[in-house]
C-alpha cells in the first residue's frame, strides 16, 4: 500500500473508488461508519468532513485482504 496513513473523506474515497467502478456516497459513508464500528480506521480530529485513517489493525487487515486478492488473481 502506498499511503497507509493518508487521510481519507467520504468524497476522496468516492473519487477514488469511481475509477474502477460506480459506487454512491451513502454506500461509503456507510462502509466507514462500519470501518469506525469494527476500529479498523479512526476519525481524524478537527476536521469538518468525517475524516478517517486507518489504525494498526485497519492497515493489517487490508494488506492481508490484499494479498489474498493478488494472490486469487495469479490462480
Amino acid at each position: 500500500m502506498q499511503q497507509p496513513e493518508r487521510h481519507w473523506t467520504v468524497r476522496t474515497l468516492s473519487d477514488a473508488l469511481a475509477m474502477h467502478a460506480c459506487v454512491k456516497e451513502t454506500a461509503v459513508r456507510d462502509t466507514i461508519n462500519l470501518l469506525l464500528s469494527l476500529r479498523l480506521v479512526d476519525l481524524v480530529p478537527h476536521q469538518r468532513a468525517i475524516t478517517v485513517s486507518l489504525t494498526a489493525t485497519g492497515e493489517r487487515a487490508l494488506t492481508v485482504a490484499l494479498r489474498r486478492a493478488q494472490a486469487q488473481e495469479r490462480s
